[in-house]
């Protein structure tokens, strides 16, 4: 899991732009005025970290929240605008193109909406709201669906944009060798932690299967390390030093596949089996 770059333009100028394609979701001018007055309070309440204080909102009809949703059209096709919002937000500042930052895992090729878009009890106001828009893989969306709030009312999941993830090391992961077959089983170590980043940390975790997708990819992970400890031993036969140059290799603290490189360098049953 990481943080990334937040959306730096004009929102509200960003959905005057797409409004310029679907005029049929055109407002009255109070009832316009009423929406920019919303996105003020959803950028005041992003700020301050305080979306969960924002309640639907009633000024439009069933109808027009109805053709507000069609203001959000997200395909892959290069001149889609939230396609190219996808991109920008992804882009680090070398010009790579980033991973789902929340598994690590996926490409991100959708965009969930923090504050879900539903008529009912939600916000298809913020339909195009870039601030309430965050890019994840098909199944991290998936998983997610439209929850935001748990039972408390507090944020239930991370948002990558605000909530700042410590720089210490919550990611772990056990490695089981049996019968000559490895298994691991990553989990949280969360009791240093924040305790509102913690609850939100480990509803992500699990609700959106983020620990299965951990568990699952880790098992193909192996003969990748395995291969990385023959490459040194044709160079080096001291397994102290194999073992400290491919940490030095993996020194990402909670990037779920270094967690793993590490483990297996850590683990002296581990390391023997994969040593060979």
């Amino acid at each position: 899991m990481k943080n990334i770059n937040i959306y730096e333009g004009n929102s509200y100028l960003f959905h005057k732009e797409n409004l310029e394609n679907h005029p049929s979701a055109k407002l009255d001018s109070t009832k316009e005025l009423k929406l920019e007055k919303a996105f003020l309070e959803y950028e005041d309440a992003f700020v301050m970290d305080d979306l969960k204080s924002l309640t639907p909102y009633t000024f439009l009809s069933e109808e027009e929240k109805k053709k507000h949703l069609n203001l959000y059209n997200h395909t892959n096709d290069d001149d889609n605008r939230f396609h190219k919002l996808l991109n920008t937000l992804l882009t680090d500042e070398k010009g790579r193109k980033q991973y789902c930052p929340l598994c690590e895992i996926n490409t991100a090729n959708t965009l969930d909406h923090i504050l879900p878009k539903k008529v009912d009890n939600g916000f298809p106001e913020f339909c195009d709201m870039p601030l309430n828009l965050f890019p994840m893989c098909g199944e991290c969306n998936t998983n997610k669906g439209e929850k935001w709030l748990d039972t408390t009312g507090s944020m239930k999941y991370l948002n990558l944009y605000r909530d700042e993830l410590p720089n210490v090391q919550f990611l772990f992961v056990n490695v089981n060798l049996d019968n000559s077959i490895l298994t691991p089983n990553f989990f949280l170590k969360t009791d240093i932690l924040d305790i509102s980043i913690s609850k939100k940390l480990k509803n992500t975790f699990f609700d959106l299967r983020i620990k299965n997708k951990y568990d699952e990819q880790g098992c193909l992970v192996f003969d990748e390390i395995k291969a990385a400890i023959q490459i040194l031993k044709k160079y080096e036969t001291n397994k102290d030093i194999i073992k400290q140059t491919i940490r030095n290799d993996r020194n990402q603290l909670n990037y779920w596949k270094d967690v793993l490189f590490r483990e297996c360098m850590d683990n002296a049953d581990v390391f023997d089996f994969l040593y060979g």
